[in-house]
This record gives structure tokens, C-alpha cells and sequence, in this order.
């Protein structure tokens, strides 16, 4: 997002036969809209917009693949959620993350080059940070309880993040152009995500019931898509996810 340091690199850039982007700003908690995230975000659409800049020098330049977010869709109207989906974010960072793709396939039809954009559920495994319910689990599993809000059958999709690297490489080995919903493609709910880390734990865990603060959404993609086009399919389960991410979070301590 710093125009200097781009301007930098700009000789490099110029070279480049393809561009993989991953940058971003990302809030501790993406569902919420604090004012700093309002400003920080603007920091991802800025971002993007000086890197296609910079890359419109780049004659060799024959492919972009760009990390979205399921944030974009807003509240899902079907389920699973199609590509075709209405696309109306309520948070700031999914708007940014949305405005991204459209400089993208501006910039991707005025240069002739292939695009792909993937939109990502959660990713979890080793070095995933950001408060959201499988994450919030594996971290409170070093302990004694694991809390939900509700009655946990609200749905929702992950994909580990060994298989989120591999669609990416997918996409950019096709050359693939437009839209791909990248995910596990099933509804897991909050409840059995918990059970599943509850059963990784190989210690004794309270799974705790609260009172529901969020009204339900469920939330899970339809991957056809990424299957078909992409020759992409997610490889790891949520055991192996769960126990991998957990062994990261025992070596933290």
C-alpha cells in the first residue's frame, strides 16, 4: 500500500510472467466493524490498485491470481453459495476484498491477461491467528472448555491451508480465468467442529453452551467450479487439519 516501495520494485515487476496476490490487511476479527478497520482496509484497495499499476509494464505478464474472501457474498440468500451469488459484503474488509476483484478484472481485460479470483472460507492449520470459531477452539484446547454461542448448528466452510495453496497453484497452472469458490464445499456445524477438536484434544474438554449473540447464518460453497475447471479437490480432513494446528499451538506454548 506504500506507494514508495512499490515504485521500487517496479523494475522487477516489469519482469514478471505472473503475479500471485496475497497481501493484505486483515482484522483480528473480520465480522466486526471497528472504525481503525474502516481506514485500514482502504490500505488493501490501495495496495492493489498500485500493484496493478506497477504491472502494467509487465509485457510478459500472462496470468494474476488474487486471494478474495467468502466476506464478499454478505449474508448468503441459497446454500451452498454459487459464484453467481449476489455480492454484498457488511464488513469493510469484504467490501475492500471486493473492490480488489473489480480493479482486477478491469486491469485483466485491458492487458489481455488470465485472471483468477478465489474467494476463501476460514483457513485454518499452523500460524492462523484470527478470532473466528475453528481457530477459537484449537487455542482454547490448551485449556478446559470450549465455548459456543447458541445451540452451534450454525454452518459453516473451512479449508486447511496446505489445500488453499494447492488451488492456487491449480489456478495458476490453468491459467483460469473468473471466479472460484475455494472450500471443503459441505456445511460443518460450529458443533462439530467443536466435537472434532474436543476428540483431537486427548485431554478432558467441556464444550460450554452461552447464549446466542449473532442471529444464525449459515454459510458453506459449492466448489463445482474449482473441481472442474481448476482440476482442484480438498485433500486434508478436518481431523488431520485440527490435529496439525493444534500440535503448532502446543509448540507456541
Amino acid at each position: 500500500s506504500d506507494e514508495e516501495s512499490v515504485h521500487r520494485v517496479q523494475e522487477d515487476l516489469s519482469k514478471m510472467e505472473a503475479v500471485i496476490h496475497l497481501a493484505a490487511y486483515i482484522p483480528a476479527d473480520t465480522s466486526k466493524n471497528d472504525d481503525a478497520d474502516a481506514e485500514e482496509c482502504l490500505k488493501n484497495v490501495f495496495a492493489t490498485i498500485r500493484l496493478l499499476s506497477a504491472l502494467r509494464d509487465a509485457k510478459k505478464m500472462r496470468a494474476f491470481v488474487y486471494a478474495s474472501s467468502f466476506e464478499v457474498y454478505g449474508v448468503p440468500k441459497t446454500a451452498p453459495v454459487h459464484e453467481e451469488h449476489p455480492t454484498q459484503p457488511l464488513t469493510y474488509y469484504g467490501a475492500s476484498k471486493l473492490i480488489g476483484e473489480k480493479y482486477l478484472e478491469i486491469f485483466s481485460r485491458d492487458m489481455h491477461t488470465h485472471y483468477s479470483i478465489l474467494r476463501f472460507p476460514a483457513i485454518y492449520g499452523p500460524g492462523d491467528t484470527i478470532r473466528r470459531a475453528i481457530g477459537n477452539f484449537i487455542q482454547a484446547a490448551v485449556g478446559k472448555t470450549l465455548d459456543i454461542y447458541g445451540d452451534g448448528k450454525d454452518l459453516r466452510d473451512l479449508v486447511y491451508v496446505s489445500d488453499a495453496a494447492e488451488a492456487i497453484v491449480k489456478a495458476l497452472e490453468h491459467s483460469a480465468d473468473g471466479v472460484f469458490n475455494i472450500g471443503n464445499g459441505v456445511g460443518l456445524s460450529i458443533r462439530d467442529m467443536a466435537e472434532a477438536v474436543q476428540d483431537a484434544a486427548h485431554h478432558a474438554l467441556e464444550i460450554q453452551n452461552h447464549p446466542r449473540t449473532k442471529p444464525r447464518i449459515d454459510f458453506f460453497f459449492d466448489i463445482t467450479r474449482a473441481r472442474t475447471v481448476l482440476h482442484w479437490e480438498p485433500t486434508v480432513s478436518l481431523k488431520e487439519g485440527i490435529l496439525s494446528q493444534l500440535a503448532w499451538i502446543k509448540e507456541k506454548h
